[in-house]
């Protein structure tokens, strides 16, 4: 094992196999683990991915906001209606445990998968992980 594999091990509290939950997130993770540092939280693989998670709620929040400010063509009032009844903080949960983690829908997931698929797609991108 490289010097550098035993370090980041020791860091991110995590086996080298664990890093691979790193390779596909979108969001910078300079900017996470500055977060993370700023509310004086040690930067562990599970605290990244919590955070990772925490970011994608806030995102799926802002673009419901965004799709209820500005309706499709085929948005009609039944569609906006299932739509503000989601609330991504209320809705989603994680579980963080370096190579165990995943993130799912506690509620709602029906109305997010028919109305939201590509707003769920963009977050998926995000977090590096899918629902």
């Amino acid at each position: 094992m490289s010097n550098q594999n035993v370090v980041l091990k020791a860091i991110l509290e995590c086996g080298t196999d664990d890093f691979c939950v790193l390779d596909d997130i979108g969001y910078d993770l300079g900017d996470i683990v500055d977060d993370l540092l700023a509310e004086g939280v040690k930067p562990t693989l599970n605290a990244i991915t919590g955070m990772v998670f925490r970011k994608g709620v806030k995102e799926l929040t802002q673009l419901i906001s965004d799709r209820l400010c500005e309706p499709g063509e085929d948005d009609g009032e039944e569609v906006l209606v299932a739509i503000r009844s989601l609330n991504p903080e209320r809705d989603i949960g994680w579980f963080c445990n370096c190579l165990d983690t995943h993130v799912y829908f506690l509620e709602n997931e029906p109305i997010y998968r028919k109305y939201l698929s590509d707003e769920i797609s963009q977050v998926e991108d995000n977090i590096g992980f899918s629902f």
